[in-house]
């Protein structure tokens, strides 16, 4: 039977021997645990982020037409 990520990264770490980069090991996993991407967000951005989230499927997306009518000027040749 495979091992599950949490076996193969149990067995990794158990093999290792050196204090320095098991101590570097806890402190990223600490810092993963506990860091969350948004708290460096203002809370205008943390809110925009929300409601980005919050849209529907597809909101913003242009059909083919739109999208070869928008870049028309870049195709166009000299």
């Amino acid at each position: 039977m495979p091992l599950t990520i949490k076996e193969e990264v149990l067995q990794l770490v158990t093999s290792i021997e050196d204090e320095e980069t098991l101590q570097a090991i806890k402190q990223n996993i600490e810092a993963i645990k506990t860091y969350d991407v948004t708290d460096d967000l203002s809370p205008e951005d943390f809110n925009e982020l929300k409601n980005m989230v919050n849209e529907p499927f597809g909101y913003e997306t242009l059909t083919k037409e739109e999208f070869d009518d928008s870049i028309k000027k870049w195709r166009s040749t000299k």
